[in-house]
């Protein structure tokens, strides 16, 4: 006879009014210092504009009759097409960006924790949760930065933190789905949900192509899960794949290339280590980022009591976080490998969130030796995550190494532009170039040839309108 059925607790529940109101306050801070530090990366603006292109009919280039992929997420571009086509006459696509990314960005979050309380409770745990590795991503300014931009990071933050939650509560049932159930309709509802699940942690190539990495982890888990037995493997792994191979059917048939052209372009195969390390470096340096790490080690000398298996719920449970961890430093070893970034922690941020979902929260446990263990490791995450929210900010932008070109760099936009928040292409109303660039949109309007030239000398940059070349009349 089946033994009594398993749920996974939800992410909030009434039992618990601690932790939601601690939740509450990790989640409205980071989306509150993210909205105090919204702004737009002029690379949004090249997504912006391939949105632009799609409306006007010209497909899903940067300029007309140009068959070049200048964008690095398709889901992104996908999403912001059709938010456009629902809002786009109240909202510009700035905004849209903006608030589907923070969105995103703060929905990953509060998913990272459900995800972590439902491992915990599966796992016996019946202590009250508290915020422990949530407050990494939560209190890092870099996180404040780049949940907005323009660009695709908070969308990757909230896909993490979606497919964990979605794999959390299927490891936590510690069953198939269609055991003890009756068959027939349950059965089909079982197959659609573990399906829906496998096509969701599969989205990563379309996120972002190093996502493919977490991809690759996440159905290497989900294969393995008691709750996954009611479905042949190969049907989880055709789910999964089904997106991203159609994508690049269509990249290759219409691009005629098998990546990105900012993966040609910033040569994403390349081997760069001894920047990747510097890169690295000047993520963790500035914050202390080795606290957190003293923080989990001090929690792991709680849980060794217990062990891991029945810190996670089980073997579903502890196979789901090896495969997060392992998927995430090899993430992050990617990015070291190629010499990371020239913006300042923003290729490690989605890695760095992915190592901690699964301490998102932790329970207080009940006896008092390993409760004060635990008190004292969440005493630790919170104090640092105080400091580093209300002191520690990025290195100035050459000065952590110097000629290494890493930068922190919504100080730049906003000083160029002259706004307090840039997001939109009317905040740069004050900026030098701002004004060459719509003489020279309205000149080429009306059919004119022109060439913009930008010239920069040490801080001040301004441009000029030559004649010689034929500007697209979208921008």
């Amino acid at each position: 006879m089946a033994g009594p059925r398993r749920r996974p607790a939800p992410a909030l529940h009434v039992d618990d009014p601690v932790a939601a109101g601690l939740l509450a306050v990790v989640v409205g801070g980071f989306v509150a210092m993210a909205w105090r530090w919204r702004w737009t990366h002029d690379d949004g603006f090249i997504t912006f504009r391939v949105v632009d292109q799609v409306f006007a009919g010209n497909g899903p280039v940067y300029n007309a009759g140009e068959r070049v992929e200048a964008f690095t997420s398709p889901l992104h571009v996908g999403l912001l097409i059709v938010l456009r086509a629902l809002f786009g006459w109240a909202l510009d696509e700035a905004w849209l960006s903006l608030l589907l990314t923070l969105g995103a960005a703060a929905g990953g979050l509060v998913a990272a924790v459900a995800g972590a309380r439902a491992l915990a409770r599966a796992g016996g745990a019946k202590g009250t949760m508290v915020p422990f590795a949530v407050l990494v991503p939560a209190a890092l300014p870099p996180m404040w930065e780049y949940a907005t931009a323009g660009l695709e990071t908070g969308l990757a933050i909230g896909w993490v933190g979606l497919s964990f939650w979605l794999l959390a509560r299927l490891a936590a049932r510690q069953r198939p789905l269609d055991q003890a159930e009756a068959q027939g309709r349950r059965r089909r509802v079982a197959d659609r949900t573990l399906l829906a699940t496998a096509v969701v942690v599969g989205l990563g190539p379309l996120v972002r192509p190093e996502c493919t990495l977490l991809s690759l982890g996440f159905v290497v888990a989900l294969c393995t899960f008691r709750a996954a037995r009611s479905i042949a493997t190969w049907r989880l792994v055709a789910a999964a794949v089904a997106l991203p191979l159609a994508y690049e059917a269509f990249r290759m048939a219409y691009y005629a290339a098998l990546v990105p052209n900012t993966a040609l372009a910033k040569a994403a195969v390349g081997s760069r280590w001894g920047q990747g390390w510097y890169y690295l470096v000047n993520t963790v340096g500035p914050y202390g980022l080795v606290v957190p790490v003293a923080a989990v080690g001090t929690w792991a000398l709680a849980a060794r009591r217990r062990g891991l298996r029945r810190v996670f719920g089980g073997t579903d449970g502890r196979t789901l976080v090896l495969a997060t961890v392992a998927a995430a430093l090899g993430y992050g070893a990617y990015v070291v490998r190629i010499g990371g970034d020239y913006m300042h922690a923003r290729m490690l941020l989605v890695p760095l969130f992915a190592l901690c979902c699964p301490l998102a929260v932790v329970a207080l446990p009940r006896d008092a030796a390993r409760r004060g263990i635990v008190v004292g490791a969440t005493i630790v995450m919170g104090g640092w995550a105080l400091v580093t929210a209300l002191a520690l900010r990025a290195p100035a932008p050459e000065g952590f190494f110097g000629g290494h070109s890493i930068a922190e760099q919504r100080p730049f936009y906003v000083a160029l532009s002259g706004a307090d928040h840039p997001v939109t292409l009317s905040s740069w109303s004050r900026s030098p170039t701002y004004g060459v660039g719509d003489e020279a949109r309205r000149a080429a309007e009306a059919g004119e040839d022109i060439s913009v030239v930008v010239l920069e000398k040490g801080s001040e940059v301004g441009a000029h309108i030559l004649s010689g070349a034929v500007v697209d009349p979208i921008g």
